[in-house]
């Protein structure tokens, strides 16, 4: 859980060591604080959380970003906007004990941490998505995760699925190019279950009509 946490606490939790980690864990660290409505990040955003994580400013950041980008931690979008991998993720996830600073990380196949296919029902796996929803705003105009939550647990309700598992959740949001960690999930969520506006049974989250009235709210 991010919330609540300085940039130095995530920085020291993470493991970063180098750079290039450094820059991976600041870049996470801003994403999931709400970094406004993009799906990218650039330079500038991460910058000044250097100073904030009390971490001296690298001599030359750009030269260091191009390291995380051939460990395969970020990728270069163009237009000075990247985004953090799969594998960014899961060095992030292991608190980087696998990895080499000196050389490039080949991909991996699957995070701990991400949604197997085979933890994921049929309809849902199936389930066609979009970014928008009638009476709701689009899910890129929601800015923090915990809306985008409840967007897609109210979205599967309309598709007739009552509820979510944490694995269907995350693999909903990677269908629409976002990145939700399951291990991250009860942080993210927490603030909705205290307000009402979800319920957890068991492994199954589903959105109440306060998460919905709540969710149309935002569009307002």
């Amino acid at each position: 859980m991010i919330s609540g946490k300085s940039p130095r606490e995530f920085i020291v939790e993470s493991g970063a060591k180098t750079n290039p980690q450094k820059i991976l864990a600041l870049a996470k660290y801003w994403m999931d604080l709400g970094g406004g409505t993009k799906e990218t990040f650039s330079l500038s955003d991460i910058r000044p959380l250097f100073s904030k994580a009390g971490e001296p400013l690298p001599g030359n950041l750009s030269r260091d970003a191009q390291a995380a980008v051939r460990l395969s931690y970020i990728h270069d979008q163009g237009d000075e906007e990247y985004i953090i991998t799969n594998t960014g993720l899961q060095a992030l996830d292991e608190s980087f004990q696998n990895e080499s600073a000196d050389r490039p990380k080949p991909a991996r196949k699957q995070r701990s941490s991400e949604a197997k296919k085979s933890d994921i029902r049929e309809n849902v796996k199936t389930m066609e998505i979009t970014v928008t929803m009638s009476d709701f705003p689009s899910y890129w105009d929601l800015k923090t995760k915990n809306l985008r939550i409840l967007w897609i647990l109210e979205y599967a309700a309309q598709k007739g699925v009552d509820g979510l598992h944490r694995p269907e959740i995350c693999f909903l949001a990677s269908k629409v190019r976002d990145a939700i960690v399951q291990n991250n999930l009860s942080g993210l969520t927490e603030t909705s279950v205290r307000k009402g506006y979800l319920v957890q049974q068991g492994d199954i989250m589903r959105i109440t009509q306060p998460g919905v009235n709540f969710l149309k709210e935002a569009m307002e």
